[in-house]
């Protein structure tokens, strides 16, 4: 079981029609938005988290536990430890091809990208990265 050791200093809700409406307005499918509402954080505590959960990812290996594998592992563990459905699985293009990576609802109410491999942030579309769908659940 995971531990949590920080206290986080604000959450944050949305409702999934704001969530669909930020995200259509960006050409990404919300056909995969299941939760009525979406619980998230400041990016300050965002990095936390994500540093919490990214210093015990497993070693990548090829199609056993690659770009879609660390995107769901990483929604899962913040689910698990943190209870908190702000942070989805974005698939579509980079520069190196079809990917999973993951999105995330950011205070004040905006998306931001997450490479769960290296725990870069990103605007979106930085880096060449273009998601088509959200699994966000």
């Amino acid at each position: 079981m995971f531990s949590c050791n920080f206290k986080r200093k604000s959450e944050y809700v949305t409702s999934r029609t704001m969530l669909s409406t930020m995200l259509t307005h960006r050409g990404i499918s919300d056909d995969l938005l299941w939760d009525d509402y979406y619980y998230y954080v400041n990016l300050e505590d965002w990095n936390k988290i994500f540093f919490d959960v990214l210093k015990n990812m497993p070693r990548y290996t090829t199609d056993k536990l690659d770009c879609d594998n660390f995107a769901l592992l990483m929604v899962a563990r913040i689910m698990e430890k943190y209870k908190l459905n702000g942070c989805g699985i974005a698939i579509g293009k980079t520069p190196m091809g079809i990917h999973a990576w993951n999105i995330f609802i950011n205070s004040p109410l905006e998306l931001l990208y997450l490479e769960p491999q290296t725990g870069q942030v990103m605007e979106l579309n930085e880096g060449g990265y273009k998601a088509q769908y959200v699994v966000w659940g």
